[in-house]
């Protein structure tokens, strides 16, 4: 059992980013509300795909524009 709690630390450490504001903000979730560190992360993980998407779109409809005034 301990090598999974070492095992769930090390990927904790890695999977969050190491910046002061960033420690503050994932404790702050952690103590005010109530949050796991996966809940946490998943949600990070969410907000990032989500970021991409939106870029992939907005790319897309410039190239889509572009494409339109040339012809």
């Amino acid at each position: 059992m301990d090598t999974h709690i070492c095992d769930e630390t090390a990927r904790t450490a890695q999977s969050i980013p190491h910046s002061y504001s960033e420690r503050l903000k994932t404790q702050t979730l952690r103590v005010r509300f109530g949050l796991t560190l996966k809940t946490i992360r998943a949600a990070r993980d969410r907000q990032k795909q989500a970021g991409t998407l939106s870029a992939q779109k907005k790319r897309l409809h410039l190239q889509r524009q572009i494409t339109s005034k040339e012809v």
